[in-house]
């Protein structure tokens, strides 16, 4: 919504889960949005749009949901055009210590609790679950990273 607002652009957003897509129906067609948004079911590793359909490509947080990670960026790039740009955004757990601890206390112990207070049970529930797995996606991307020819420690 924020991309096709700012830029004017048209927008397809995809998502596996249709129930969620039918529940985001109603804010694509809120009026005075300087673009178009449509949606599409379909599966980020097999998009159901042709080979070099846009001219971007935008995900967030889906990395950690997939099987093989390699496989689901390959797929979406097939879709760009050449120079065009896919853009990621995804969680980041901080490297030293004071300040890894504070995510840690705020994504286990803060982030449930806010949950719970402003959305009840539901979001307690995601309150929990956002932590643990960022912290196992982490863990998983920064072993492959390390232990690629050339991959560094950090």
């Amino acid at each position: 919504m924020a991309v096709a607002g700012r830029t004017g652009a048209n927008v397809i957003g995809v998502d596996l889960n249709e129930p969620m897509l039918r529940a985001g129906v109603a804010r694509t067609r809120r009026p005075g949005g300087r673009g178009r948004v449509r949606l599409a079911v379909g599966r980020a590793d097999d998009l159901p749009f042709p080979d070099a359909t846009f001219d971007a490509v935008t995900f967030s947080y889906l990395l950690r949901y997939v099987d093989d990670p390699a496989a689901t960026v390959a797929g979406m790039a097939r879709c760009l055009r050449p120079g065009g740009t896919l853009a990621s955004l995804e969680f980041y757990l901080p490297p030293r210590l004071w300040w890894r601890l504070a995510w840690w206390c705020y994504t286990r112990l803060a982030l449930p609790v806010l949950g719970a207070l402003t959305g009840g049970a539901a979001w307690y529930r995601v309150g929990r679950f956002l932590g643990p797995s960022i912290s196992v996606h982490y863990r998983g991307i920064h072993s492959t990273i390390t232990s690629q020819p050339g991959g560094r420690r950090a």
